[in-house]
């Protein structure tokens, strides 16, 4: 029922009302004159018992019941009536949700909440058919090279940071580390582009502390051909991964979370509820905000998340609201700072390159896996990260967080020429 009908409805209740109420004073009143009978004269005439009713009373009473009846009976039979299913009709969910059920169409994407009539999503110069017809596609993997690098730009996260961290870097307002990213589909399912960023910090100055910290953010987007906008649709945040306690993982918040635990308002989390995220600037399912705790560095949604995860209720992970401030994951026009560009150094390991003044010394980035590495190689394609455990201490290699978490797929024609579709950094199979 639309708000018109309904309206309409309402009119008609109380002129039905109006209706009844009158009929009833009037044989009250009658009722009270009988009653009274010393008044009854006087009363007789304000009730108007014992005349006829004039011509115009009855007219008026007739149309005004003929409407009331009629507009009751088209409400009604609008109510009842089957209702019309247009193609691809979705019903509308409170929570915004499309199910494919019902009788009203269900956009592509739930309402921005930044108003204005501002789609949710980015505007970007490149579309889904652009991105996926390269002019230049030096990794071989399907996406043009300027896609990779505008979407990881633009959907680069804010992190959350504590001032105090011992990773903390003044002249550089970041954390010290070396910040690296890739760009790939999904393995599981190619219509998302899957996002990976890599802050490899310089320690891990929380419990159990270690030189080099290999955490990663994998963000997900795909691209609304309604509105031409590139949209976040979820992320797998690091939150100690592959920590286990008796072969059990110790932190099940090592996970992906939809987009829903940034859109606003509280999220349930298992038997809880949290505060949910935000996004930067408040561009609804454009870059999210990931909290990072002090000196352990997982990755959390929100900082409500972060202080009652696992590992915050453990005092482990702390998040603290007033010495956190938000640096964006730096990201440069330096093609070397893709892992997957040929000019990221995949033939040699190399020092840290982003100039901070809190570098583990001796520390060295590498991508090789161990001997000698050529372009027929099949294990020499993969990004470790921090070199162990000679030089670079006890930093979890990027390499197997790779293979355990990323869920990227590529078709490379760079190194080595592998021609079936397979895992990416994975030795080629079947040709």
């Amino acid at each position: 029922m639309s708000a018109i009908e309904a309206e309409i409805l309402v009119v008609a209740v109380f002129g039905l009302v109006a209706i009844f109420a009158l009929a009833w004073g009037r044989k009250s009143c009658a009722m009270r004159i009988c009653d009274v009978r010393h008044t009854y004269a006087k009363s007789k005439k304000q009730c108007g018992i014992g005349r006829r009713p004039t011509g115009a009373l009855r007219w008026t009473s007739g149309v005004l019941l003929a409407v009331v009846v009629n507009l009751v009976l088209a409400v009604c039979s609008k109510v009842v009536a089957a209702p019309t299913i247009s193609p691809g009709a979705h019903a509308l969910t409170d929570a915004g949700q499309c199910l494919p059920t019902a009788f009203e169409p269900c956009p592509q994407d739930p309402p921005s909440p930044q108003g204005g009539g501002i789609p949710p999503g980015l505007s970007l110069s490149y579309t889904w058919a652009s991105c996926l017809a390269p002019v230049t596609d030096s990794d071989g993997d399907g996406l043009d090279d300027g896609c990779e690098m505008t979407l990881a730009s633009a959907f680069a996260p804010s992190l959350m940071v504590d001032l105090r961290d011992c990773n903390w870097d003044a002249g550089l307002n970041r954390l010290g580390g070396e910040y690296y990213y890739g760009v790939k589909r999904r393995l599981s399912n190619q219509s998302i582009i899957r996002i990976g960023y890599l802050p490899a910090y310089y320690s891990d100055c929380g419990s159990e502390p270690h030189t080099g910290d290999s955490e990663f953010i994998l963000v997900d987007v795909t691209y609304n051909t309604t509105t031409a906008r590139w949209t976040f649709q979820g992320a797998f945040l690091s939150a100690h991964c592959g920590a286990e306690q008796f072969s059990i993982s110790s932190d099940p918040d090592c996970q992906f979370w939809g987009h829903e635990y940034w859109d606003g308002g509280s999220v349930q989390d298992g038997l809880v509820s949290h505060a949910s995220g935000s996004y930067v600037g408040g561009i609804a399912r454009g870059a999210p905000i990931i909290w990072v705790p002090t000196g352990k560095h997982g990755n959390y949604y929100s900082g409500d998340k972060c202080n009652n995860s696992q590992a915050g209720l453990a005092g482990v992970d702390i998040c603290p609201y007033l010495t956190t401030a938000p640096q964006r994951f730096p990201v440069t026009s330096n093609r070397w700072q893709n892992i997957d560009f040929p000019e990221s150094g995949v033939w040699a390991p190399f020092g840290p390159r982003w100039g901070s003044t809190l570098p583990t010394p001796g520390a060295m980035e590498e991508f090789n896996e161990g001997g000698a590495c050529s372009s027929t190689s099949t294990n020499c394609y993969v990004f470790n990260g921090w070199l162990r455990p000679s030089l670079g201490g006890g930093a979890t290699r990027y390499g197997d967080l790779i293979r355990r978490y990323f869920d990227w797929w590529v078709t490379t024609v760079y190194w080595p020429p592998c021609t079936t579709l397979h895992n990416a950094f994975e030795p080629c199979t079947g040709g």
